[in-house]
């Protein structure tokens, strides 16, 4: 489950160390922002894999804006 969300390499290197010790706790501002696309489902199920992800890569660009 873990290398959906973090690269083989950072993976391999917990591995290989065997604890938590690579990853240091850090103490960071961050905004978080929950987005609801309106009939996303059906428009990422209907357009091809490109499309969507460009849609999506251009909503993360307004959003990133607004919060900054």
């Amino acid at each position: 489950i873990l290398s959906y969300f973090v690269e083989p390499t950072v993976i391999d290197k917990l591995l290989e160390k065997g604890d938590l010790a690579l990853l240091p706790p850090k103490r960071k501002k961050i905004a978080v922002a929950f987005v609801d696309i309106r009939g996303f489902t059906y428009f990422a199920s209907t357009n091809p894999e490109e499309l969507v992800f460009n849609i999506l890569k251009d909503v993360a660009n307004l959003i990133e804006t607004v919060v900054q």
